[in-house]
């Protein structure tokens, strides 16, 4: 009969439980606020879809296209740096200095753009650029939230942002018919959230929680001694590849628009809009690991870091498995409800695109774990590697329409999953045999540093001696 395991003591259940209830309470969190945030863009195109014209949604996707890699180029991923920086190198206005010049200098490069285009679409991509601008600014301090685990203001800020954000667009819209005006509701939307965000920076600063000290302290400590110069060069990479990555998510776009028109390309931003959603909301867990992962990685759990790695890849490749065959089934009924039925016409674009949203999501969790490692010079080199692929695949637009265009996302995707899968792999390894061997050095040392064994005597048996025998009776 085998022994019964020892029960766990009391307090430390208590303690696991309460940590998974922490858990729980933060992913909640994040998971609103970017379901919010994702619901609110995809209600802002279904507004533009409903109450204006497909130019329209060709338009202010047209705006997104050019605006974010600008801005992601100039944020520098200066938020996963700040989250990662487990050594506390730097205060947290550091950071935000860099990011306040950093999205003037993007705003400039976004408006010298859209007065080069000089189409009738200057005001709305000057416009959006605005926009992503300031939520480049309340970005920074979602980096500062996350650094503290307080994904609930995270949540409330993105929230307020989603709702004013809907609301505004749709009403100005439906009011004007102007989307230059609705699109002017967005920036003062994204303005107003980002008031929400320095208001709770205030709170948390009186509260003490901005200034606290050690690895879990919600902003790093040193000062500007170390100067802004370290600083880039450390974020230039990431930021280099999120700029890139974005670059090749918009190449498709940039094809669809030159040789289909802008009305084509509202009908594919509709579709991709799935896309965007997933992304956003697999954004929301991802954010949540972070920080946990980085943790993992710090404290050399190189074999537990792998263990929750893949099974997050497996997690997603899982639920892609469900959800195209749902998308072949109902995807024209859905596409119809939403959007009318000029879209509707075109659902089987809907279920290649799905299949690029279940591959990029297995990607997002192998860059986390990237990031965790704080290899940012492979994430440059995968954002290359992306682009290359991109370029060649934008060619099927031309001969096959929205479909090629569909495959011109896919193709990249799976050649960044496979590309990146053996990145993680190679460095998770490398961590794991590095911590095995650390593991014998520490046991060898610790066995030399051990004093010699001295052993007891033996009990032997001693012969009586004849002197005793003799008297014995």
């Amino acid at each position: 009969m085998l022994p019964r395991a020892e029960p766990r003591p009391p307090g430390q259940r208590s303690a696991r439980h309460t940590r998974s209830r922490i858990l729980a309470g933060r992913v909640a969190w994040s998971l609103l606020g970017n379901a919010a945030y994702a619901l609110s863009q995809w209600l802002v195109v279904i507004s533009l879809a409903r109450l204006g014209t497909p130019t329209m949604v060709g338009q202010y996707t047209l705006g997104l296209a050019i605006g974010t890699p600008i801005v992601l180029l100039a944020s520098l991923a200066l938020r996963n740096v700040l989250v990662t920086d487990r050594a506390s190198g730097y205060r947290f206005a550091t950071y935000l200095r860099l990011r306040v010049g950093c999205m003037t200098a993007a705003f400039a490069a976004i408006v010298v753009v859209a007065v080069t285009v000089g189409t009738d679409t200057t005001m709305v991509i000057v416009l959006v650029g605005a926009a992503k601008a300031v939520d480049g600014l309340a970005d920074m301090y979602y980096g500062l939230f996350q650094r503290q685990g307080q994904m609930r203001l995270i949540g409330i800020s993105m929230t307020v942002n989603a709702v004013l954000t809907t609301v505004l667009v749709a009403t100005v819209l439906a009011t004007t018919g102007d989307l230059v005006w609705a699109v002017t509701g967005s920036v003062a939307a994204s303005a107003l959230a980002g008031a929400v965000c320095w208001s709770q920076r205030s709170w948390s600063s009186g509260t003490g929680s901005d200034s606290g000290t050690g690895s879990d302290s919600g902003s790093p400590q040193v000062g500007s001694t170390l100067g802004l110069r370290p600083l880039v060069l450390l974020a230039v990479p990431v930021g280099l590849a999120s700029s890139l990555t974005a670059f090749a998510v918009s190449i498709p776009r940039y094809a669809v628009e030159a040789t289909l028109g802008t009305a084509e390309l509202g009908v594919f931003a509709a579709l991709g809009i799935v896309v965007v959603a997933a992304s956003t909301t697999t954004g929301a867990l991802a954010q949540v690991l972070l920080p946990a992962m980085t943790r993992l990685w710090t404290a050399r759990r190189a074999d537990r870091l792998w263990t929750l790695t893949w099974q997050l890849v497996a997690a997603a490749m899982v639920g892609g498995a469900v959800v195209v065959p749902l998308a072949m089934v109902w995807g024209r009924d859905v596409m119809g409800l939403l959007y009318g039925p000029l879209y509707a016409g075109h659902a089987g674009i809907l279920v290649i695109l799905t299949v690029a949203v279940a591959v990029q999501t297995a990607v997002y969790f192998l860059d986390t774990a990237l990031l965790a490692m704080r290899r940012f010079g492979t994430e440059l080199f995968a954002a290359v590697v992306m682009v290359l692929t991109a370029a060649p695949a934008a060619l099927l637009v031309p001969q096959y329409g929205l479909a090629g265009a569909a495959w011109a996302v896919t193709i990249p995707a799976v050649v960044q999953f496979l590309h990146k899968s053996v990145l993680v792999y190679r460095a998770l390894r490398t961590g794991i045999v590095g911590g095995r061997n650390r593991a014998k050095d520490q046991a060898a040392v610790r066995a030399t540093a051990q004093p010699p064994h001295e052993e007891r005597p033996r009990w032997t048996h001693t012969p009586v001696s004849e002197s005793m025998r003799s008297s014995a009776p």
